[in-house]
């Protein structure tokens, strides 16, 4: 009797730490799933994030590109001709105009357009500037004359998809090659370089890339080849 009902205890204790194994198995699968899930749930955020931060910055890029354009249009209003404008500003040098000689016609001058010089972040375009420009002409934008352009160069290729997304453009950007690119100081390149492709042909604004630029408004910092946003200011 008394074999008999030690027989059963252990019974009882085997089988209750049987049970208890199991639940910790179980715990270890739910909790394991559960971290499974929350690491889940932060990568899906930090890409949710992301494509929001690119969102962003291509609407910063135009903004940007948009004050360049009520700038300006507010400098002509005041009786300013086309090759009067400056550009002369005090963070990159190359933009004196001879053609003018007050305040008026500079567009960072108080009494002229009144902007302050816009570095884009590093973000969007790793520090490089904007670039202002008379030698090129877009298709179907005015006559073929150049165009007076702000180009900001170096923008990613996230950006740069982005920004022409926005604007109804589909593809991969055009690609444009050897484009001479001078910085505006009141005169128009006699043979402007045309910017003419389905994808942006008639579009004030875009985003291109381009391949071994060259001109005065290039940076030699700048890499052979970089995707660059351009908008239209005054077209011609």
């Amino acid at each position: 009797m008394y074999n008999k009902k030690m027989t059963l205890s252990r019974s009882h204790f085997a089988a209750a730490e049987r049970g208890s194994a199991l639940f910790m198995i179980l715990l270890a699968v739910g909790l394991f799933a559960a971290l499974s899930f929350a690491i889940s749930q932060q990568n899906d955020s930090a890409k949710g994030l992301s494509s929001e931060k690119i969102k962003l910055l291509a609407s910063d890029v135009f903004d940007m590109g948009n004050k360049m354009v009520d700038v300006v249009a507010q400098i002509r209003l005041h009786g300013i001709k086309v090759n009067q404008i400056s550009f002369a500003n005090t963070n990159v040098a190359g933009y004196t105009n001879p053609s003018c000689t007050t305040d008026s016609c500079k567009v960072f001058a108080y009494d002229g357009g009144g902007r302050d010089w816009e570095t884009p972040t590093p973000d969007i375009s790793s520090g490089a500037d904007w670039i202002y420009t008379g030698d090129v002409s877009i298709e179907n934008i005015g006559t073929t004359d150049g165009d007076l352009i702000a180009i900001l160069p170096n923008i990613s290729l996230s950006v740069c998809t982005q920004i022409n997304k926005m604007l109804g453009i589909t593809g991969p950007p055009p690609q444009f090659n050897a484009v001479t690119i001078d910085k505006y100081t009141g005169g128009f390149a006699v043979a402007p370089t045309n910017l003419s492709d389905a994808m942006i042909d008639g579009q004030t604004s875009a985003c291109v890339r381009l391949t071994s630029p060259g001109g005065t408004g290039i940076d030699v910092s700048l890499p052979a080849q970089f995707y660059a946003y351009y908008q239209v200011l005054i077209p011609r």
